[in-house]
């Protein structure tokens, strides 16, 4: 081995050092912030379950349950984890445009990925938990509750943004665009701690964060995940509640056409039929996308960056993230399997 070679090795492996340093602190950070809100959390919980009983707090089940299940990780969790890890080196990206059609296939590459991270976990969910588990999330912005819809909307897209894309992102970019990716991605999967949301967060954490990388423009992540989520808790809520979808999908199923209901309804169930051919067109077009566009992705080398395996293989070696997975699995599997033993 000539000087050259050993001087880049010796600089490979301070760098994978510093990388498995900064990985340990932001992802033991991050669990013990998360721990501690789980335990506010849940005391509050507990605290408002008793009010409820006893009619001191007169609130739905869904609104106490989402202040006190989500608002703490916003206001506890996030900014003690920025406290905990502000002293880390950071560097942001390059202000940038992508150019309209550029960032026109970006987002209709997330429609596939969002659809095939959902199917997935669901999969998956059902087989752990012999079809018992449900998906909370989804309850608790199914029935246009107004915290959830704000909490799902605005605050999560937000927060998540800021903590996911541009923290993760600026403080693991000296690495390289495609791990700073690859992380921040994983990560924000990881956090949302059930099986239904990972892969699919994971798949959309992607693109957002090439976007984040690309454009240095945060704001823009923000918009997308925010247009994402309404999707969820605002559009598809408002068409199933107005068109009384399972009452429609009832009769459809037996046979049994009611022309008063439909007469009533013909409107929004056209609404949504036009919502499910306009989805079901995205996933195509986003397929498309994918397969003509992936190898069209740039990732800039940086100056210092490490190789993306070893980049990797130091993630899952360093402290931290064996406690953050250790941590994140026994937490998803409670949440899937606690139905077996509670029904």
């Amino acid at each position: 081995m000539n000087q050259t070679e050993q001087n880049v090795q010796t600089t490979t492996e301070f760098a994978a050092a510093d990388c498995k340093k900064t990985i340990s602190k932001l992802t033991l950070s991050l669990a013990c912030a998360y721990l501690l809100t789980v335990f506010v959390s849940e005391g509050l919980q507990l605290l408002a379950a008793k009010g409820m009983e006893n009619g001191t707090i007169t609130l739905d089940k869904t609104t106490v349950l989402t202040v006190l299940g989500f608002i703490p990780v916003y206001l506890i969790c996030f900014p003690l984890f920025l406290l905990l890890t502000r002293k880390i080196p950071s560097v942001a990206p390059e202000r940038s445009k992508l150019g309209a059609k550029r960032m026109f296939t970006l987002v209709m590459m997330v429609f596939p990925i969002m659809v095939a991270g959902k199917i997935i976990g669901n999969i998956l969910s059902a087989v752990l938990s012999g079809g018992k588990s449900s998906n909370t999330v989804v309850e608790l912005v199914s029935g246009l509750n107004p915290m959830g819809v704000v909490v799902g909307t605005l605050l999560g897209p937000v927060f998540e943004e800021l903590i996911f894309r541009k923290w993760l992102i600026d403080h693991t970019l000296r690495f390289g665009e495609k791990y700073a990716i690859f992380f921040s991605a994983l990560f924000f999967g990881m956090f949302h701690m059930n099986l239904y949301q990972i892969f699919y967060a994971f798949g959309i954490g992607l693109i957002l964060g090439y976007i984040y990388v690309r454009t240095g423009n945060v704001l823009s992540t923000m918009l997308i995940h925010i247009g994402i989520n309404s999707l969820s808790t605002i559009v598809v809520p408002i068409l199933m509640q107005q068109s009384e979808y399972y009452t429609f999908l009832d009769m459809v199923q037996n046979q049994q056409m009611d022309m008063e209901f439909l007469n009533a309804h013909i409107v929004w169930i056209g609404l949504l039929m036009l919502y499910s051919c306009l989805f079901f067109i995205a996933i195509i077009i986003g397929i498309a996308m994918l397969i003509v566009n992936q190898k069209q992705l740039e990732i800039h080398q940086r100056e210092g960056e490490i190789p993306f395996g070893r980049g990797v293989r130091a993630t899952f070696t360093s402290g931290g993230m064996i406690f953050f997975t250790v941590m994140t699995v026994i937490l998803i599997l409670l949440k899937v399997l606690l139905p077996l033993f509670t029904t």
